[in-house]
């Protein structure tokens, strides 16, 4: 998934240029392999952490030299060659730990749906889709990028041509779920995938965080904040929809073929402001031919309309892959 890298130092090293002292904040630790991995993939993982802990000795061996000269042997190509160093080592580390990160929360998430007593073939179904969560969409789209793309999107409000090319298109009937008013865009969504009023979603969400074991206890104790301050995750949002009826996460490529085969495409996406560490969750409704090209109609809750956006656009502010859902009569809760 697309992710802004803040900037951070290592510990231990203070880098000395031009006779100035920079103290630099430590960095985090490599983050351990969780149990219930495969064996295979924990020799992976392994692997890598082995690289990087190789990789971060380099780097403090030649951090280590750059100090010990006087700061008049210091030179500049010497110093951008360590900042580089140093930043490419704290992307592989942000990497590893965020991917070791969502293996500990599938592992949780599909422990979780055993202990709810979830029929076998809804556990397989929900491991196989949170194991196909990653990144999609134009990896090289900058926040300006997103920025234009969501203008652009925005501006169509009212275009008899879209909406008339749109209504026929191919997708399956949405009702609208209302607006959102805080941060519960991925609620709004389910909602409106499954078909289920807010409310119904809302209070699903909330007992799931609050029987969650990846959350903390201050984030279980106070559901429905944690869901309108920090929303909910891609797996959440896997887990949520395979309990109301069937999830399949989907690449981008196959977003048109799923929509034409009746089944809405919830997918997140980098917000209209442009901040690539940011996200929020759509639902793609119908899909159609425009100029020769295919389009979306998107049902954002922070509008009262759909949307239409180009392929491109859409692979501009996209983040990660999407969640197909099925309804199934015997997972949609009764109203």
């Amino acid at each position: 998934m697309k992710k802004h890298l803040a900037g951070w130092g290592l510990a231990v090293c203070i880098l000395m240029f031009s006779g100035a002292l920079a103290q630099r904040a430590p960095i985090p630790a490599l983050a351990a392999i969780p149990d219930g991995v495969s064996q295979k993939q924990r020799d992976a993982l392994n692997q890598r952490r082995q690289v990087l802990e190789t990789e971060l000795k380099s780097f403090q061996a030649a951090a280590a030299a750059f100090n010990a000269k006087p700061a008049a042997d210091q030179t500049d190509q010497e110093f951008n060659a360590l900042q580089t160093q140093r930043s490419n080592y704290i992307q592989a580390v942000q990497a590893f730990n965020g991917e070791v990160g969502d293996i500990r929360t599938a592992i949780a998430m599909n422990a979780y749906a055993k202990r709810m007593h979830w029929q076998e073939t809804k556990r397989a179904r929900l491991e196989t889709a949170l194991n196909a969560l990653r990144g999609d969409g134009d990896d090289n789209a900058t926040d300006v990028d997103v920025v234009q793309a969501w203008r652009d999107i925005a501006s169509r409000e009212g275009q008899a041509d879209l909406a008339s090319a749109a209504s026929h298109g191919e997708g399956p009937k949405i009702i609208w779920s209302g607006r959102q008013s805080h941060s519960d865009c991925a609620v709004f969504a389910l909602a409106n995938a499954a078909g289920l009023p807010y409310s119904v979603a809302a209070t699903r969400a909330a007992e799931l965080i609050s029987q969650s074991e990846w959350h903390s206890a201050e984030e279980r104790a106070n559901p429905q904040q944690t869901i309108e301050s920090k929303g909910l995750t891609g797996g959440e949002i896997v887990l949520l929809a395979e309990d109301f009826g069937g999830a399949e996460v989907v690449q981008s490529s196959d977003f048109a073929k799923t929509l034409k085969s009746g089944r809405p495409v919830m997918i997140g996406v980098i917000p209209d402001n442009g901040d690539l560490s940011g996200g929020h969750q759509v639902v793609l409704s119908r899909t159609f031919q425009q100029g020769g090209e295919t389009w979306f109609e998107m049902m954002d809750s922070n509008y009262n309309h759909p949307l239409y956006l180009s392929t491109k656009e859409l692979k501009t502010i996209l983040v990660e892959r999407g969640v197909a859902y099925r309804p199934e009569k015997a997972s949609v809760p009764k109203l």
